[in-house]
């Protein structure tokens, strides 16, 4: 484009320059006709007897013609004079008018030229400062996708570990559950043993007059009993306290995985919003430079 208007002002300049030379010429010959006539006029051809000395001319040709017809051939002849001295000065005039608009044409080419390297400059710079925002754009364009992808990723491993603490919450609700079913099992049982303690001391109460022997026999019986449900109720109990416990360590484990993966999750988005701004800030920062070190 550049090149196309800088071909087309040396065309109109080198048409207005032709047009100017025709002007001088054409001048130029109506000068000489002009002054042809002008001689022509002053100097006619003289018959052979003619003398050198104008005055005798003069004195000889005035027996021919009148006072009248000389008068009107020297008005003529002033005016003739008159009107080439103004054309002679207005073609110097027009001349040095010419001459003026050709170094104003001049200084004009010079100038536009000057400033149409000046703007093929800043077209270039321009051109390699979009470049090189392309460039940058891509490249947050990239860090964009990965942070995605990462993002993404948290987000599976986060609803990985919601599913995961959703399902351990249900155990534990039902291991609660259990262990309360447990325990009123328990103390339903305990009920049963403390009421099948009584009835048994009051059958020992009862029969240790009659047979203290066989009294005696069904009362460390009923004991040996008694312990061994004890025992299997305290085993039973210690499971329960041990499943209870792991299911509270399993729990808090993965509390703190979760409270992990939730501070790390805050700290790559916080960190990928810095770097963001931070890129944003520098190309901003860089094309400013670059405009102000260019103008």
């Amino acid at each position: 484009m550049v090149n196309s208007l800088r071909v087309t002002v040396i065309k109109i300049f080198l048409e207005l320059l032709s047009t100017y030379e025709g002007e001088l010429q054409a001048r130029d010959v109506i000068i000489d006709c002009l002054l042809k006539k002008q001689q022509l006029t002053s100097t006619p051809n003289l018959p052979s007897n003619s003398t050198p000395n104008a005055l005798e001319s003069l004195v000889r040709d005035s027996t021919y013609i009148d006072s009248s017809s000389l008068q009107s051939v020297n008005r003529c002849c002033s005016s003739c004079s008159n009107n080439l001295l103004s054309t002679a000065k207005f073609l110097l005039s027009q001349r040095e008018a010419d001459i003026k608009i050709e170094k104003c044409l001049n200084l004009l080419t010079q100038r536009h030229s000057k400033y149409m390297e000046e703007l093929a400059e800043k077209h270039k710079h321009i051109l390699g400062i979009a470049k090189g925002e392309d460039g940058y754009i891509k490249e947050l364009e990239v860090e964009r996708d990965q942070l995605f992808e990462q993002l993404k990723n948290r987000q599976d491993d986060l609803t990985e570990l919601e599913e995961e603490k959703t399902k351990i919450e249900q155990k534990y609700l039902e291991e609660r559950e259990r262990e309360k079913l447990l325990v009123l099992f328990l103390l339903e049982e305990r009920g049963k043993l403390l009421k099948e303690i009584g009835e048994l001391k009051a059958v020992n109460k009862a029969s240790t007059v009659s047979a203290p022997s066989e009294s005696s026999c069904t009362t460390s019986s009923n004991d040996s009993n008694l312990k061994l449900l004890y025992a299997n109720l305290e085993e039973e109990n210690k499971q329960l306290h041990k499943s209870l416990r792991h299911v509270h360590s399993e729990k808090s484990i993965l509390q703190k995985r979760l409270d992990f993966l939730l501070r790390d999750l805050q700290q790559n988005e916080f960190q990928r919003q810095f770097h963001f701004l931070q890129n944003r800030f520098n190309i901003r920062k860089r094309n400013d430079y670059n405009w102000n070190t260019h103008n």
